[in-house]
């Protein structure tokens, strides 16, 4: 799971007017759904495949997945060709955004739910202002999907921006 550790990327933050720019420390972190699922209703689990989930509002069992785990191989690649493609992300009302960045090396698309928040230097371990970017789950994409009602197309550029400055993630 060494490729799923925790990481630092920088960002290049296109600021307004547009020829500036700043390079913005990302705190990369991946969650457990990255290569795990839910278990279905009936659905019994050995031990040795139970992942507990460490979610407050409710721990629940979880199931490693093989399809995840092999997918999470590429998720540091697509998370720079994320970061340098200018591609759309879509914001939720849940207070997350969406992507579906493409991969060299495979060709299944793949959903990102990512958490991204400004940190402050008055945080412990935080030296600089930063921005936590929080891989909530990573799964193969298939349509129809239910996470698109209500969800708003920009560029991560423009997200980030809103973000950084303090202002409503539109």
């Amino acid at each position: 799971m060494s490729h799923l550790a925790p990481c630092t990327k920088e960002y290049k933050l296109t600021l307004n007017p547009p020829t500036q720019s700043k390079k913005v420390q990302l705190l990369v972190e991946y969650t457990n759904h990255c290569y795990s699922r839910s278990l279905g209703e009936d659905e019994a689990v050995d031990s040795q495949h139970c992942i507990h989930d460490g979610s407050r509002q409710g721990p629940r069992r979880r199931i490693f997945d093989q399809q995840r785990y092999d997918l999470s191989l590429t998720l540091n690649e697509r998370i720079d060709t994320l970061l340098i493609s200018g591609e759309k992300v879509w914001s939720t009302p849940h207070g997350n955004f969406f992507a579906i960045p493409k991969s060299l090396a495979i060709a299944t698309d793949y959903v990102l739910f990512i958490k991204a928040t400004v940190l402050e230097p008055a945080q412990p371990k935080i030296p600089k202002r930063c921005v936590s970017f929080k891989v909530q789950s990573a799964y193969p994409y298939t349509e129809p999907a239910d996470f698109w009602n209500g969800a708003k197309p920009s560029s991560l550029n423009s997200y980030m921006f809103h973000l950084w400055t303090g202002r409503t993630v539109k």
